[in-house]
């Protein structure tokens, strides 16, 4: 048990310090890295939170998120090389 809270305090501060990053980044790409950082790391919370507490709907819900956060990344990153031609 207390591996577990562990595990997931230091994934939550994995994602405080990854959103501080994006809040101080003043560049487009910097702060499009810490939105893919950021739905990356608590996707994986996710996940880790429904495998640990045996939640299958959870851990579904993770990976989802996970497949739609890529795709967004890919394309905020075509639409923002767009805009900079």
């Amino acid at each position: 048990m207390a591996n577990e809270a562990f595990i997931m305090s230091a994934m939550l501060l994995a994602i405080y310090l990854t959103v501080l990053v994006s809040l101080r980044s003043k560049d487009t790409w910097g702060k499009l890295v810490s939105f893919s950082s950021l739905s990356t790391k608590a996707s994986i919370f996710l996940v880790a939170l429904g495998v640990l507490k045996e939640l299958e709907s959870i851990t579904t819900v993770g990976v989802l998120y996970l497949l739609v956060s890529g795709a967004s990344v890919m394309l905020l990153s075509y639409f923002l090389g767009r805009k900079e031609r």
